[in-house]
């Protein structure tokens, strides 16, 4: 099994706890993998359909379809994309 020191970003652990044999060998592993994946259907609603910017895994290249002002402004200098503005209501929201 991946070792967590080893890895930078936790969906890149998740990924390769996935396709660990030795994971799927606990009586656990069906209902975890069966929320990750219901995580997963949740969070690519709040993402653009087609890939946005540059990466691997489509939780790096789909963008949000809704930010606020200051995190659109950086994916359009970023990637040349803006979201729908979402409501900012006391404060900066990122």
């Amino acid at each position: 099994m991946p070792s967590i020191s080893t890895i930078s970003r936790p969906e890149t652990f998740i990924e390769q706890v996935l396709r660990d044999p030795t994971a799927q060998r606990f009586p656990e592993f069906e209902e975890f993998a069966r929320q990750v994946d219901d995580l997963d259907e949740q969070f690519r609603r709040l993402l653009t359909p087609m890939p946005v910017a540059r990466g691997e895994s489509w939780w790096t290249t789909h963008l949000p379809l809704r930010a606020g002002r200051r995190f659109n402004d950086e994916m359009w200098t970023l990637f040349d994309y803006r979201a729908e503005l979402a409501e900012e209501e006391g404060g900066t929201r990122y």
